[in-house]
């Protein structure tokens, strides 16, 4: 597969040198400069022996569409996983079905909690 982290300093290819979970760390082959990078895992998280969930919102029309889009940025705003743009760009594309990233099982009662205060229905979907 072909590495497509660049130096930052000056364009240059680059290595993996380490890695601890979602960060890495990258060598550049010209100048020597070594630098993290924070890797978001698309699909599936990485394996940390850690129990996380898929969140998921559904969406059945485009009035509560627009509701629960406003009601996911207030519970998931600020959350690491969550992404807007991702939210945005599923919602531009027609989806009613929203996945709104992966959580600890710790994030998952925090954001129970507040999703249940404003009426906003998340399903946490085991991993």
């Amino acid at each position: 597969m072909t590495n497509l982290i660049k130096c930052a300093l000056c364009g240059g290819a680059t290595s993996m040198v380490s890695e601890a979970g979602a960060i890495h760390l990258y060598k550049c082959h010209s100048c020597g400069n070594e630098f993290p990078v924070r890797v978001h895992f698309v699909d599936k998280p990485i394996p940390l022996g850690i129990k996380v969930f898929k969140a998921v919102v559904t969406a059945t029309d485009s009035k509560a569409a627009r509701k629960a889009q406003i009601q996911v940025r207030k519970v998931f705003g600020g959350m690491a996983n969550f992404y807007p743009a991702d939210l945005d760009r599923q919602i531009l594309q027609g989806e009613s079905v929203w996945d709104l990233g992966f959580y600890s099982a710790d994030e998952v009662a925090k954001l129970e909690q507040s999703a249940a205060n404003i009426g906003l229905e998340v399903q946490f979907v085991p991993s």
